[in-house]
Formats: C-alpha cells, structure tokens, sequence
C-alpha cells in the first residue's frame, strides 16, 4: 500500500480567499484509494471526512464531520460497482497509463458526490517546458474533462504532461478552478533520476 499526501493552502495575496486543506490518499498496487482523509479548514471551519473503500463487497463508506460543530456528523454507504478515483489516484492511474493511445471515462468522487472524468492518452511524446529546468523535457500528453467539480472547485476541460521516462513524473497542467484558470508546474524533486532523458515502458 502507498500512501500520498497533498496540501492546498491559500495564498495570503488572495484576501478573498481562505484554504488550509491536507489529504491522505491510501493507494493499492492497481492506484485505488482504499482510504482517503480529507481534512480541510476553510472560512474558520474545519472539516474532516474519512472514506473506506471495501472492494471485494462493492461499497465504500463516507464518515464526515465538523471539527466545529461535533453535532454535524454525516455517515453514509456508497455503492462501489467499479473503481473509483480521488484527485490524487487519478494522477497515479493516468501516470500509469500515459503510454497508451486510448480515451476513456472513470469515475471519481469528491465529497459525497460520484462523476465521470473524460481521459484522452495520446501515446505521443512531445517536448514541454517547465521554469525548473533549462531544456524542454520530453513528456507524453493527455487531455479530458472533468464532468463534476473536485479539489479546489477543479472542472471542465484540462491539459497535462508527464516526463517520458521510467519515473514519469507529472510536469505540467492546465486546469479550471474557481478563481480561473490555473497552470501548475513541477518546481522541485526528490529521487527524479531521468530527468526525461530515458524511457522505460
């Protein structure tokens, strides 16, 4: 089992608005989450939500609650009748697949709330530039569509790259958030030998 952690926190320029968020994806050898923990604070209220994943018996369960107000507690039992992916697991599942030249539709959850993912793998390199190195770095790339709203208000249409080496890092991505639109770049690494210059399938 792998465990992957991401934070948001809110840039102090943006006045208008107020975001500390931690999540812990717990993924299996397949990239599916087998628990996740969302612990968000935003506007002076802190949340907490901890989903468990039993596939073998097709369900999953969703336990939330307001640090705030321990007297808003939600429990709930969702159906599980194929693979599910968070935010994070769906980086590690499309890294996995980058290679491949096919489109299909996943589904994915945020909050309490099921929605399919267009996913379009083009199975073709091409270079793209990040401010971290000097030189384009070769990288495979995909587009798609997010047909329900996840982390950070993220929906509609993105683009993404990966780095076309064993490693395969996440390099670049352009998303629809609900401040607009962002680019996100790598910006620092640990352990990243190929730096794009070697593949392995």
């Amino acid at each position: 089992m792998h465990r992957i952690r991401f934070t948001i926190d809110s840039s102090p320029l943006l006045f208008f608005v107020n975001v500390h968020s931690v999540f812990d994806c717990y993924l299996d050898n397949q990239f599916r989450p087998v628990k996740y923990i969302a612990d968000e604070t935003q506007k002076g209220k802190k949340k907490i939500a901890t989903y468990l994943f039993n596939y073998p018996d097709s369900f999953f369960t969703i336990d939330m609650y307001d640090e705030t107000n321990t007297t808003d507690f939600t429990h709930k039992m969702m159906p599980l009748r194929q693979n599910v992916y968070d935010g994070i697991s769906l980086v590690f599942y499309s890294r996995s697949q980058i290679h491949n030249k096919k489109s299909e539709q996943v589904l994915a959850f945020w909050e309490d709330r099921l929605g399919k993912i267009t996913l379009n793998f083009k199975g073709e390199a091409e270079a793209v530039k990040i401010g971290a190195l000097p030189d384009p770095v070769p990288a495979y790339y995909l587009d798609g569509i997010f047909h329900l709203k996840g982390i950070a208000g993220v929906t509609g249409p993105f683009k993404g790259w990966f780095a076309r080496d064993h490693q395969r890092p996440p390099l670049r991505a352009h998303l629809e958030v609900f401040i607009g639109h962002v680019v996100v770049e790598l910006e620092s690494w640990k352990r990243w030998e190929g730096q794009g210059t070697k593949e392995e399938r």
